[in-house]
């Protein structure tokens, strides 16, 4: 026999699916906006960044998809190709395989410079195997950093809508039809909350599945992104509940959401690409769900790091999540407590 939660909770996403908006909010409207940031911020992406490259053997770096580089004489030619915006980027590689490469990034793309310097992490040594894989090269790709970071700033209204319609269902006596019947008050509110969670978490898979296809983005690695899209959903989702549950009517809960999505994403770097921020902004998006899950989504796909890297993200976002989200539930609970 199928538990009341999971039967509240299908009918919720069959709602949710058969509402428009649902899909403009989690899907249509973060793809587009990361389409423009990301063409605002870098180039087409089937264009190709062409980095300067100072290097003792220059002929051993192999161009790829993405990346194309420029041999140069000395790091002051290459920061001029930089300065004068001939190049995204330089990169000055050592003769010496003791000291490390320098990176020079042009103050408007700073998402390629993050990007190269993790291509020059990746390198054994300057004088012998100096190569970039196709992964390393479509993390130059500025979508890679939009896709998630857009996705996190719809989820504050995806996660908004569904607690509204908790209010909304108690003020119109949806909810105390479903008191009627043989269903504990614990249990519609697991049902509604678990679709909610569901279908963000769709719509942040959906994302990563569309940018990957047609702008061939990379957000890192399958199973490090799939932990960390739960672990982002998580906090934002007890965040924005909380926010929804501190409100008095649906409508003062609609302007409080709108206004601590859209602070947290300015604060926590979903509108800049990294290197982009001031010190004191990147600072403090460290303290915000969306600014850890960011910094940890940048490793994956800038930085090619491995799961072990975001392991400490997953759980302050996992601790914030369940922090907000268990105040957020006992609020909430009153909608659906029998009077």
């Amino acid at each position: 026999m199928t538990s009341p939660t999971l039967l509240i909770a299908a009918t919720e996403i069959r709602r949710q699916v058969r509402d428009r908006s649902a899909l403009i909010r989690g899907v249509l409207a973060p793809f587009a906006l990361a389409a423009i940031m990301g063409l605002a911020f870098g180039r087409t992406p089937a264009s190709t960044y062409n980095v300067a490259l100072v290097a003792p053997n220059p002929a051993a770096v192999r161009t790829v998809n993405g990346i194309h580089f420029v041999p140069v004489g000395d790091r002051e030619a290459a920061r001029q190709l930089v300065k004068k915006g001939k190049v995204a980027a330089a990169l000055v590689l050592p003769a010496s395989s003791a000291d490390s490469a320098e990176v020079l990034e042009a103050s408007q793309l700073p998402y390629t410079g993050r990007a190269v310097a993790a291509v020059a992490r990746s390198m054994d040594s300057p004088s012998t195997r100096t190569t970039v894989d196709d992964r390393q090269a479509a993390a130059a790709n500025p979508i890679s950093y939009f896709g998630p970071a857009m996705a996190m700033l719809f989820l504050f209204f995806t996660v908004g809508s569904g607690a509204r319609s908790i209010m909304a269902e108690g003020r119109l006596g949806t909810l105390a039809r479903l008191r009627a019947a043989p269903i504990s008050a614990r249990a519609v509110l697991a049902g509604k909350v678990l679709a909610t969670l569901l279908v963000c978490l769709a719509s942040m898979l959906v994302l990563w599945l569309a940018t990957s296809i047609v702008f061939g983005a990379t957000w890192g690695p399958a199973g490090a992104v799939l932990l960390l899209c739960v672990g982002t959903v998580v906090a934002i989702a007890g965040l924005t509940s909380l926010v929804t549950a501190l409100a008095r009517n649906e409508a003062e809960a609609e302007g409080l959401t709108l206004m601590v999505g859209f602070g947290l994403a300015l604060l926590g770097g979903n509108f800049f690409p990294p290197a982009a921020l001031p010190s004191a902004f990147e600072k403090l998006s460290r303290l915000t769900p969306n600014g850890i899950a960011l910094q940890a989504f940048a490793k994956l796909s800038i930085e090619g790091s491995a799961l072990r890297a975001i392991v400490p993200s997953l759980v302050a976002l996992a601790a914030f999540g369940a922090i907000t989200g268990a105040i957020a539930v006992a609020r909430l609970g009153r909608e659906v407590e029998p009077a």
